[in-house]
């Protein structure tokens, strides 16, 4: 999900992760966006339906962790 790098706001890559932290509606936002993109198995474009329903106003900061390629 190439729009995750964009995101300015307190992240940075360490020791082979890259590591952000962003408010819950953000993360949402993207998400919708991307799982319409053609490419997405039907496996993982479930999983983030269901990531999508878990995310409320509410919540706490989402903090991510992704391990890099080498």
């Amino acid at each position: 999900m190439s729009s995750l790098l964009r995101i300015d706001w307190c992240n940075k890559c360490s020791v082979g992760y890259y590591v952000t932290n962003m408010e819950p509606m953000a993360l949402k936002e993207i998400l919708e966006k991307e799982v319409n993109k053609k490419g997405l198995t039907a496996d993982k474009k479930k999983k983030v339906q269901n990531l999508i329903k878990t995310l409320n106003d509410n919540d706490n900061n989402i903090v991510m962790f992704a391990k890099l390629k080498q």
